[in-house]
This record gives structure tokens, C-alpha cells and sequence, in this order.
């Protein structure tokens, strides 16, 4: 891949004022990729928003993956790349570079979710020794929701404007979304080159900003270039003003957060010497805690349990657990005859799960434990093995002919999001097709 070795990575926040400072870039000499590949202007933001379709697909299809939601503050787990599927994610990500951008010196792009996908967009930045370059662009958090507020407002088949008022928590999560972004833009991009610019600087002085900017971009911005990029910015783009007072209704740390992107804002070479990193990091873990102090457990906690029959008697061992999102191990002496069948249940509830490891321990023997789809379960190889779990006995296998007591273990992952509730779904829906097609050569119903 020939690509130019230092790419414009663009962040911020949605509504934060991206798109403006992507335009002004364009015309400065950045390229982003051909216009037919970039989502539509329309009347919010009308020079276009500069977001890649390539990038918008795989993080949307990305997202869904590790169950983060449109608009949510949920970023990767730290064992992502222990997940099923992560090498896939990551060869795509290398393919959309190689096929967008292969060939261009000065390149770069916008989509405000790599913000919650940023550890898998540096593992293929430094993968093909890419050292990117950072603008981060902040606007006044309550600018921030009053125009995601005006989104909402929609005309009527006469032409007049039918206001959808946005209800106050809407107001509310804006802001959480805002702080969100904002710190983990300047925790992910810690010790690399970036340059944060205020959205009202911009508007109000943009030679002064762009000036600036230029100094960290990884051409020779030409005077004639600069120019072009400050004929780009109109004063009016924004439609409101708010002030540092305006922040003390809400929680501080929104205004504690806006501080320091000022801060930094107005010193980036202190920002990037690391004069602000520790104050980043005590932002974002005190954000980080708020949010579990008020995170819904999910999915709920549930039991795995081994059934068998001794004789006529049917005897289970049963273990409650919490689906952590991860890889877990659970263990349980299972006292059955050799040979006996063993069904397993993972979870009460309909998921998907990936199975990394499943043994008996007999004494000091580990014997791998042959695996069987039960009567609720669709077992299939897909580079590990997935269980599409549908109730109880999902799973079959039988204890080995072993002296001592026997010992099930099992290493697993369950998914219990909707993309994998719907993969599930899709599973069980192909088997009852198979199921019910006619034979050959008959005509069925």
C-alpha cells in the first residue's frame, strides 16, 4: 500500500462543527475521497459532511458487533481482539484504506464514531506505519444540543416549520455525548500531534485558526491554499451563543470538560508536550465511574446447569453467573456414570455463544469433551465453535470412561445484543426452510 505516512484524522463531536472545519480542509488541499463516495449535504449542513461511505458502513456494521448504539457512549471492551470476528473488522478496515487512499500523500477522514472505535483504527495505523494527525474541534456543549435540536424541526406540507420539541433528557444525553467525545478524543490521541480549535474561534477569527492549524498538518500549506480555506468558513453557520456561565445548571464536570478543550484550545503546544494528559485522565475515569454507578446490568443474570439421567432419575447441577460480555470460564462436577449424556444449558434466555475451550478433568487428566447440538441448540464451526442456544439442553456431550470424579469446564463467550439475537434468529429461521422444503420430486404445499 503507498499511502502518504501521515493522515488527517478529523474529530469532534456530532453537530460539533466537523464538517465546517472538513470543508475548510478540502479546499486547503486535504483529500478525503471522491465526492460521489461522501453522504449528501442537506439543509443542516449544506457544504456537505465530508463522511466517507466506506467508513460510515464499517462503523456502523462494527458498532452493531459490540453492541454499541447510534449516539451511545459505549467505546470497545479491553478484550476485543480476543472476540470473535475482530481479525475480520481489522482486514476490512486495511481494505477500505488500500482501496480509497492508496496512491495519495495528503489524505485523511471524518466520522465522529471512530471515537468509540479508535483501538482497532490504531492497530491498522500502526500496522502500516501511519503516524496521523490530529484536528480536534470543540464546540460549546449546549451549541452542541441546541443543534441537535434543530434537527428536529420539520415542515409541514404547507411549508411552515412543525417544531418537535426535544424532551429534556434528550437535552441531557446531548451533553453526556458531548463529554464523552470530547475526553476520549484527547485521551485516544495522547501523544500524537494534534491541534483542538474552538468552533466559535473558528467562525469569529478563521485566519487566525487555520493559521494555526496549518502548522500541524503534514504538507506546505501554500498562502494561495490557506486563503482558500479561510474563504470556506461563514460567521453565520452558528445559530447561537452560549457562555462558560451558562454550563452551571448542569453537572460540572460538562463545564470542567469544556474548560480544559479551551485550555487546550489556546495552548496545543502544551497540550501536546502532555501538560494536560493527567487532568484527561482523572476527567475520564470520574466519568467513567459515574456511568457504572448508573449502568443497567445487562444481560441478567442467569444459570448454567448439566443435566443427566442416573437410572430413572433425572439430576442437574445448576450455577447462576452474569453474562460479563467476555470470555468466562465456569466449572462443575457433574456425578454420572461413564459414558452417561450430559445436556448443557448455558443460558435461560435465546444468545449466541462462542465456545473456546470445553474439557473434562478427571483427577490430573484433561480430556477434551466431544461436543453435540442438543434438542434447543444449532452447533455450527465458524472458525471457533457458535452455538445458537435456544433453551434447555442446548448442548449434548458424555462423561468419559474415567476412574474419579469428573470436572466440566467450559470457556465461552455470550452475546445477548440484538445483532445477535438476529443472527440467532436467522439461524433457526434456515433450519425450519430446510425443514420444511418438499422432497425431490415432490410437489409439497
Amino acid at each position: 500500500m503507498s499511502l502518504g505516512s501521515n493522515p488527517v484524522v478529523i474529530l469532534g463531536t456530532f453537530r460539533g462543527g466537523t464538517s465546517c472545519l472538513s470543508t475548510a480542509l478540502v479546499a486547503m488541499g486535504l483529500y478525503m475521497g471522491e465526492p460521489s463516495a461522501f453522504k449528501e449535504a442537506n439543509q443542516f449542513n449544506q457544504s456537505g459532511f465530508w463522511e466517507h461511505e466506506a467508513f460510515i458502513a464499517f462503523n456502523q456494521r462494527v458498532r452493531v458487533a459490540y453492541n454499541q448504539i447510534y449516539l451511545g457512549v459505549d467505546h470497545l471492551p479491553e478484550d476485543w481482539r480476543d472476540r470473535p470476528g475482530s481479525d475480520v473488522y481489522l482486514a476490512d478496515l486495511d481494505g477500505i484504506f488500500k482501496q480509497n487512499f492508496d496512491g495519495r500523500a495528503i489524505w485523511g477522514w471524518k466520522e465522529p464514531a471512530t471515537t468509540n472505535l479508535f483501538p482497532l483504527y490504531k492497530v491498522i495505523l500502526e500496522k502500516n506505519h501511519l503516524e496521523p494527525r490530529y484536528p480536534i474541534m470543540v464546540r460549546h456543549p449546549l451549541s452542541v444540543a441546541a443543534s441537535r435540536k434543530r434537527q428536529f424541526l420539520i415542515k409541514n406540507d404547507d411549508g411552515s416549520l412543525n417544531a418537535r420539541e426535544l424532551l429534556p433528557p434528550d437535552e441531557q444525553r446531548a451533553l453526556g455525548l458531548w463529554v464523552d467525545y470530547m475526553l476520549a478524543n484527547l485521551r485516544e490521541t495522547k501523544g500524537s500531534p494534534r491541534y483542538v480549535i474552538s468552533y466559535e474561534d473558528l467562525l469569529e477569527n478563521p485566519t487566525k485558526s487555520l493559521t494555526g492549524l496549518a502548522k500541524l498538518l503534514p504538507w506546505d500549506v501554500t498562502p494561495e491554499q490557506l486563503q482558500a480555506g479561510i474563504d470556506t468558513i461563514d460567521p453565520e453557520l452558528s445559530h447561537s451563543r452560549f457562555t462558560a456561565e451558562d454550563l452551571k445548571p448542569w453537572p460540572t464536570i460538562v463545564a470542567r470538560t469544556y474548560d480544559l478543550c479551551l485550555r487546550a484550545a489556546e495552548d496545543n503546544a502544551a497540550l501536546n508536550e502532555g501538560k494536560f494528559d493527567d487532568e484527561v485522565e482523572a476527567l475520564w475515569q470520574e466519568w467513567q465511574t459515574m456511568g457504572n454507578m448508573t449502568r443497567t446490568l445487562h444481560p441478567p443474570v442467569g444459570r448454567m446447569a448439566f443435566a443427566w439421567r442416573d437410572g430413572q432419575e433425572l439430576k442437574h447441577v445448576e450455577m447462576p453467573y452474569t453474562p460479563s460480555g467476555g470470555w468466562q470460564t465456569l466449572k462443575g462436577v457433574v456425578a454420572a456414570a461413564p459414558g452417561s449424556v450430559v445436556q448443557i444449558t448455558l443460558y435461560h434466555m435465546t444468545c449466541q455463544v462462542w465456545i473456546r475451550r470445553l474439557v473434562w478433568r478427571v483427577g490430573d487428566q484433561e480430556i477434551p469433551a466431544p461436543l453435540q447440538q442438543g434438542p434447543n441448540g444449532i452447533l455450527e464451526k465458524a472458525g471457533l465453535l457458535r452455538l445458537f442456544s435456544f433453551g434447555p439442553g442446548a448442548l449434548t456431550t458424555k462423561v468419559p470412561d474415567a476412574q474419579g470424579e469428573a470436572q466440566l469446564e467450559i470457556e465461552f463467550l455470550l452475546q445477548f445484543d440484538p445483532a445477535s439475537l438476529n443472527a440467532a434468529s436467522l439461524m433457526l429461521k434456515q433450519k425450519l426452510d430446510a425443514a420444511r422444503r418438499p422432497a425431490p420430486g415432490s410437489f409439497g404445499r
